[in-house]
């Protein structure tokens, strides 16, 4: 570490649970290990960590960079709103950003595309997991490659992580003899497609048990999110008379992975990813995956052409009579994400 001792990283911890704050929940508890690295928190409320500083309004604190002393930030956000705020009060400081998902380059607005070019140009480092998708950012921003890092989102479970599972969840493991797990964050409807792909999940329940397998969906799903639309989700549940074998768990759920593994395949179908840490968590538990082909998933997962309901039952179909399907040890090839990172502050 050069002079600046101070860094702050800006992120929620969970709840809610997603991707993005699972990644900062283990990063911020792993990074602690080395050397008192806060994390700003934007979310809920978080007690008993010294180095979790919780906070009311995150304009306000990025306001306050001001008059701060020098710092390295840190940022989890794709938020055009939050990259403005560090360019006009962040000048004094080392500014870096982790994106989470493939969103930036597709949006159309020519103000918000004006702030990602600025920010991305102001950035002293950019973290992202996939190398395609760093080399969309330098063609597209015209950005330096010595300051993109590509490093997975991965971070394994911890082992405060694992709490057991609710009674009710066991109970729906043993009545089901096939039992396909899968999550969202929210339920979110994108430009008319199911973000997540459950309505793909109930399809696929009901043709397996129409074709005489007791198959189960168990789908973890923290924030109800699109309302209307799970109405509607409800509805074909109660038609395909799916009710007892199909089971949505809401609420807060910290122990995702526990439910990956007492399950018989993992199923990632969303329309758009850029890692799907899920996905690897399955794997750590040693559980099969399946998951859409919009971006680059771990080697062991079978991929289905996106959005192909029957390339979907196909691969589960390959997994459940074990055809063709070979897993490998997924735990010998995941990196230290948490160190890299570390390598990265020390180098400012």
């Amino acid at each position: 570490m050069n002079s600046i001792n101070i860094i702050n990283i800006l992120g929620v911890y969970p709840p809610p649970l997603g991707g993005v704050s699972i990644h900062v929940k283990r990063l911020i508890h792993g990074l602690n290990k080395y050397r008192l690295i806060f994390l700003i928190n934007y979310g809920s409320k978080v007690k008993g960590f010294e180095y979790i500083e919780n906070i009311h309004s995150l304009p306000f604190y990025i306001f306050s960079l001001l008059w701060k002393r020098r710092r390295i930030i840190h940022v989890h956000s794709n938020s055009y709103v939050i990259f403005l705020l560090l360019l006009l009060f962040g000048i004094r400081h080392k500014i870096g950003v982790t994106l989470h998902n493939q969103r930036i380059a597709r949006m159309k607005s020519s103000f918000k595309q004006f702030v990602f070019t600025s920010f991305f140009h102001r950035a002293d480092f950019i973290i992202l997991n996939s190398k395609k998708y760093s080399d969309i950012l330098v063609q597209k921003y015209r950005l330096s490659e010595n300051r993109l890092h590509v490093i997975p989102a991965f971070i394994p479970p911890m082992k405060s992580e694992s709490c057991g599972l609710p009674k009710g969840v066991l109970e729906f493991r043993k009545k089901c003899n096939y039992l396909i797990s899968a999550n969202a964050f929210r339920l979110v409807v994108e430009d008319g497609l199911d973000l997540y792909g459950l309505d793909l999940l109930i399809d696929l329940i009901y043709d397996l048990r129409k074709d005489g397998i007791n198959a189960g969906l168990l789908f973890c799903l923290p924030e109800i999110g699109n309302k209307k639309y799970y109405e509607e989700l409800q509805k074909r549940i109660e038609n395909y008379h799916l009710k007892e074998y199909v089971k949505i768990v809401s609420g807060i759920i910290q122990n995702a992975f526990e439910y990956w593994k007492i399950s018989d395949v993992f199923i990632r179908p969303t329309t758009t990813d850029i890692e799907g840490i899920s996905v690897k968590e399955a794997l750590w538990v040693n559980t099969p995956a399946i998951a859409s082909d919009i971006c680059e998933r771990p080697a062991g997962t079978l991929l289905f052409e996106n959005r192909n309901y029957l390339d979907l039952k196909d691969k589960v179909l390959k997994i459940y009579k074990k055809d063709k399907y070979e897993t490998i040890d997924f735990r010998e090839n995941v990196p230290d994400v948490v160190n890299e990172i570390l390598k990265i502050y020390n180098s400012l």
